[in-house]
């Protein structure tokens, strides 16, 4: 932070005009990042499951939460301030008015929060670690696209004032002011605001102070930093469910609250000679833990139980580019293009509807 004062004086010593000028910058770069950073960013609720046929929606082995769940939030806060006043002594009134500027800029790029819940059985996790074991349902509440995480704030403030100090008598003084406060972001005209204050002496002890005015708040970032047509970042809240092997190591009933039912155990062909049904669902398909194992480009040999899918590795894997490989798991569930999509980690994951999905202790 940096800044200059200055005050002229002119006219009768004893009684001068007195004008006050200033000129300020402050420079404010801010940075929170979440600690343990090696957990990864999302908050992670682990539930590990003894078996793949439990037919919970929670975990009956383990159940705790690893991860600090957010991203760092970054901001550069640059204000630059001016303004000038003029004041003088007028027979028992001491008058001042002037005028304040200050402009503000912000750039930085607002945190995600991320809430993640596990849903594996204890060997998976054993073998795959946090990331790539079981499904994971993910509630998050940021922009969708880098661009609409982006926070860009800009604003200038003017402020007039006006004041007097009136000694009415030898012990009773009275304040008076109005200020007007213009915002460019938030362009009200009116924001006119008077006070009166009273100060009463008693005797050479006591004095009664009394005040009324009204007052109008300034542009903060707390308030314009979520709000898009302020510059502020795009918020969103959103929940998906994703599955690192594809229909692999799904040991709970989670995936029906996206509409799909599916075996924890048995493929394609072992449910077609069972002639299994879904229970959860009637009339709807059940599908096999082998059955997107099949979505390859022509003459591409099927994928092999336990495969990890990523948006990176999904063209060497399956022949198909990412996209195509998601539209074609899509159809291949007897769903339009977009039921299936990739995460923002580049995760095979599906949309969730409704409200978060949260275990029932942690419900509002």
């Amino acid at each position: 932070m940096t800044g200059i004062r200055d005050t002229v004086m002119w006219g009768d010593p004893s009684n001068p005009y007195l004008l006050s000028s200033y000129f300020q910058f402050r420079g404010e770069p801010s940075l929170r990042r979440p600690a343990h950073l090696e957990l990864g960013m999302p908050s992670t609720y682990v539930n590990l499951f003894s078996s793949l046929t439990t037919g919970g929606l929670f975990g009956d082995t383990t159940q705790e939460i690893v991860g600090p769940g957010y991203s760092p939030l970054r901001l550069n806060e640059d204000y630059a301030s001016l303004g000038v006043n003029l004041s003088k002594q007028l027979s028992r009134h001491s008058v001042k008015f002037g005028w304040d500027f200050q402009r503000t800029r912000v750039d930085g790029t607002e945190s995600i929060n991320i809430f993640d819940v596990l849903l594996a059985t204890v060997p998976d996790f054993d073998q795959y670690g946090l990331v790539n074991s079981g499904i994971h349902i993910t509630f998050t509440q940021g922009g969708l696209t880098p661009e609409q995480n982006r926070i860009r704030l800009r604003n200038a403030y003017n402020g007039v004032f006006f004041q007097d100090d009136w000694k009415v008598r030898k012990n009773l003084s009275l304040n008076l002011g109005f200020r007007w406060d213009y915002d460019s972001e938030f362009p009200n005209k009116s924001n006119i605001s008077p006070r009166l204050g009273v100060s009463w002496s008693l005797n050479a002890k006591t004095v009664l102070n009394a005040s009324w005015g009204v007052f109008y708040d300034h542009f903060r970032i707390g308030v314009a930093r979520d709000i898009p047509i302020f510059g502020g970042a795009g918020v969103s809240v959103f929940q998906d469910i994703s599955f690192p092997r594809l229909f692999y190591g799904d040991p709970s009933v989670a995936p029906l609250l996206g509409g799909l039912c599916l075996s924890p155990n048995l493929t394609d062909a072992q449910i077609s000679l069972a002639e299994s049904t879904c229970a959860d669902i009637p009339g709807q398909q059940l599908y096999g833990i082998d059955h997107l194992n099949y979505v390859v480009a022509p003459g591409h040999a099927p994928l092999s139980p336990n495969t990890i899918v990523t948006h990176d590795n999904v063209a060497s894997l399956t022949g198909y580019a990412p996209q195509q490989f998601v539209d074609a798991a899509s159809a291949a569930v007897d769903q339009p293009p977009g039921f299936f999509y990739w995460g923002t980690c580049g995760e095979f994951v599906h949309g969730l509807p409704g409200g978060p999905f949260l275990p029932s202790a942690d419900r509002g």
